[in-house]
C-alpha cells in the first residue's frame, strides 16, 4: 500500500442563522459544556490591524433576560481531537448583529474515527464523517441540524508525497528548497513572517505558502507540521506517526469561499445536491484535477536538473543556436535570482512575455527552470506529480484527464 496519497483533508461548512436562533444555539452550547465537560467555548477579542487575535473563556452576559450576542465564538474539544470544531460568528459588525452563521471545520478521517494525520481523506472517509457529524450535532442542539443543510465554505485538497517511494535519493529539506524557488502565479503573494533577527520578513522554514482571495497554496514538510502540533498539544501525535512523516511533503490547495461556492454551484448545475454534492467535489478524479493544475502553476511541469545536465538536454535537441542560447540563458537567470518568481520579476513588458515563452519551451522538453545546486551531488530529481501519477497508476485510472 502506498504511503503517498491524494484526496482532501479538511473542510469548513456553514449554516446561516438568525439572531434569535443563534441566541438559543449559544445557550445550547453552554448547556452542553456544563453537562458533558467535553467542550470549551472561547470568545475572540478585538485586535489591532496586523496583530493576532486573542481568545478568552466565554461567559454569557445578559441585558435583562436577553443574551448579549458576541461577534465570534469558537468551540473546541480540548481533551481529544474529535475532528470537528465549531465557530459562531456575526456576518457584520452592525449594532443589531441580526445575521449569523455557524461554521463547522472538520477533518473527515479524525471525525470518522480514524486517528490518521498523514493519509489524505477519501469519499469513503467522508460518508463515515457525515454520520458522526449528525450524531454529534444532534446531541448538542437541534439548531445545528444535519450535514446536508450546510454549504461548503472552504475545501482543502491535498496530496502527500512520500519521498522514500518517489525520490528516495533526496531528503525532504532539499526538495522543499527547490519547491520554495518555484513560481508565484498572478494575484498570489507569498506569506512570510517578520524576523526580529534579520529585521525583514522571511518565509516559514519547511513551508511554501501562497495566498490570494479565492485560494491558498500551501506546501510543507509534514514532519515539521506535526512537531508543531505536539508543541501546542503535547503527545497528541505519537512517535510512530512522527517517524512515518519524516520524508513526507504535503501540497495543499485551500479553496476559500469564492472558489468553494463556484464549485458548489457547478455541482448543483448538473444535479448534485445535499450530500450527493460531495461525490462531485471530493471524488478522486476531482481531487486529482485540482492538485495537478495548481502544482503545475507553482512548482512546475518539468523535472529538476543541475544547470549542466539541463544544458546537455537542451543541446541534445539540436535547436538553432539562437533558441539554444535563449533556453540556457533562462536557466542561468533563474539560478542567479535563486527563484523563478524573482527571475520573472526582473523582466517587464515584451522581455517578460519572451521569458514566459522560454519557460514554456523548457516545460515542453521536461525541464524545470529551477535547477539543483551542483554541490548536492544529484543530477536529476523527477517531477513529484508525474512520479506519483505513474506509481499510483492514475494515468490508467483516469485516461481523460490532461495531466501536467
Amino acid at each position: 500500500m502506498l504511503q503517498s496519497s491524494l484526496g482532501f483533508h479538511t473542510m469548513t461548512l456553514f449554516l446561516p442563522l438568525s439572531g434569535t436562533k443563534v441566541e438559543k444555539l449559544i445557550k445550547h452550547f453552554c448547556r452542553y459544556r456544563k453537562n458533558t465537560k467535553q467542550i470549551r467555548i472561547f470568545i475572540r477579542k478585538n485586535a489591532l490591524p496586523g496583530e493576532k487575535p486573542t481568545y478568552s473563556e466565554y461567559t454569557p452576559t445578559y441585558s435583562g433576560t436577553r443574551l448579549l450576542l458576541p461577534f465570534n465564538l469558537q468551540i473546541i474539544y480540548p481533551e481529544k481531537d474529535c475532528g470537528i470544531k465549531w465557530t459562531v460568528r456575526a456576518n457584520s459588525r452592525n449594532e443589531s448583529f441580526s445575521s449569523y452563521t455557524v461554521e463547522a471545520t472538520i477533518n473527515p478521517k479524525i471525525l470518522g474515527g480514524i486517528q490518521d494525520y498523514i493519509t489524505a481523506a477519501s469519499l469513503d472517509d467522508m460518508w463515515s464523517a457525515i454520520k458522526k457529524f449528525n450524531s454529534i450535532s444532534s446531541n448538542i442542539s437541534p439548531l445545528l441540524r444535519t450535514f446536508e443543510c450546510y454549504e461548503p465554505k472552504r475545501i482543502d485538497y491535498c496530496i502527500n508525497f512520500a519521498l522514500n517511494e518517489l525520490v528516495p535519493s533526496c531528503a525532504s529539506s532539499k526538495v522543499m528548497d527547490l519547491i520554495k524557488r518555484g513560481d508565484i502565479p498572478p494575484k498570489y503573494e507569498q506569506w512570510m513572517l517578520y524576523s526580529s533577527i534579520s529585521h525583514r520578513k522571511k518565509s516559514v522554514p519547511g513551508s511554501f505558502y501562497l495566498k490570494c482571495q479565492s485560494a491558498n497554496i500551501n506546501c510543507y514538510e509534514k514532519y515539521i507540521e506535526l512537531q508543531k502540533r505536539n508543541q501546542n498539544n503535547p503527545d497528541s501525535v505519537s512517535q510512530e506517526v512522527l517517524a512515518k512523516a519524516q520524508d513526507i511533503i504535503r501540497f495543499e490547495v485551500q479553496c476559500k469561499y469564492p472558489k468553494a461556492r463556484t464549485l458548489s454551484k457547478q455541482a448543483e448545475s448538473i444535479g448534485y445536491f445535499g450530500t450527493d454534492k460531495y461525490r462531485y467535489l471530493l471524488d478522486y478524479k476531482a481531487c486529482l484535477i485540482k492538485i495537478n493544475s495548481y502544482y503545475g502553476e507553482t512548482i512546475g511541469r518539468g523535472d529538476w536538473f543541475t544547470v549542466s545536465e539541463a544544458e546537455r538536454i537542451i543541446r541534445s535537441h539540436r535547436y538553432n543556436s539562437q533558441k539554444e542560447q535563449r533556453l540556457i540563458a533562462a536557466l542561468q537567470r533563474v539560478s542567479q535570482c535563486r527563484s523563478l518568481a524573482s527571475a520573472k520579476a526582473s523582466y517587464q513588458g515584451s522581455d517578460l512575455a519572451a521569458f514566459k515563452r522560454t519557460l514554456k519551451d523548457l516545460s515542453d522538453i521536461g525541464i524545470n527552470p529551477v535547477t539543483i545546486p551542483r554541490d548536492w551531488g544529484i543530477k536529476h530529481i523527477p517531477n513529484l506529480m508525474h512520479t506519483y501519477n505513474d506509481v499510483s497508476l492514475a494515468r490508467t485510472a483516469w485516461p481523460d484527464i490532461q495531466l501536467i
